[in-house]
């Protein structure tokens, strides 16, 4: 009967053992996906960022002729224009160096880090 016993005690080791196992590779497949979602967030933030600074520039050019050379059309020179555009982008430059790290690096840390952090549902 002590035989039995041994035998019983050994296999349900052996299960214990196989299903620990398996309980790893579960938490391994689940830490990979998990992984793999947040790199896949943090580029699409990118990319989505990416796609801003773009597409602004681009756009914001073309406003730029477009004001320089009414306001050289209103002022009688276009170069008065092309100035009073540049000096608008000088002053919003300097705002922005002022402004860098409350409008820029804190938005940019917050949401990368939401990316990264965020919990799946």
């Amino acid at each position: 009967m002590q035989e039995n016993e041994d035998f019983n005690f050994s296999g349900e080791i052996g299960k214990l053992i196989q299903e620990i196992k398996e309980y790893i590779e579960l938490k391994y497949d689940i830490a990979r996906l998990d992984f793999t979602e947040k790199i896949v967030r943090i580029i699409s933030v990118f990319f989505g960022i990416m796609t801003f600074f773009v597409i602004v520039p681009g756009v914001l050019m073309f406003f730029s002729f477009a004001l320089a050379y009414y306001l050289g059309d209103v002022l009688g020179a276009n170069y008065w224009g092309f100035m009073i555009v540049g000096g608008i982008y000088l002053f919003f430059g300097i705002i922005f160096i002022i402004f860098k790290k409350k409008f820029i690096t804190k938005p940019i840390i917050k949401t990368l880090t939401e990316a990264i952090l965020k919990e799946t549902d």
